[in-house]
């Protein structure tokens, strides 16, 4: 892995390209991600049936993601647990977004 980052660095900057363009979508819909800073980006539903409810709403459009309920986080701090890759293309970015606004409609 050391020597495709250093050999192909394409695939670090469309990462964090990626995970920037992910973090700003996430902030202007609203959404609480813990304002992280890494590519693993939580987004908390506030309890463990607003975190399961919105994870279906996202395999309803193609789109799996982990909820993570205590004792793994505090009550009240319930989440799914989402994840940028290199490997995402435009069109993937694009479903993404499409899914997280539709679930988002679930956490009103």
């Amino acid at each position: 892995s050391l020597e495709i980052h250093r050999e192909e660095p394409e695939f670090f900057e469309r990462l964090w390209a990626n995970t920037h363009r992910y973090h700003a979508f996430l902030k202007d819909l609203g959404l609480d991600y813990w304002d992280s800073e890494t590519p693993a980006v939580p987004i908390v539903a506030g309890n463990k049936e607003r975190a399961y409810f919105f994870s279906q709403r996202l395999m309803e459009k193609g789109v799996y993601a982990n909820i993570i309920i205590p004792p793994g986080v505090p009550p009240g701090k319930e989440l799914v647990r989402t994840a940028m890759s290199a490997s995402f293309t435009e069109e993937d970015m694009q479903r993404i977004e499409e899914a997280i606004t539709y679930a988002a409609k679930a956490l009103v």
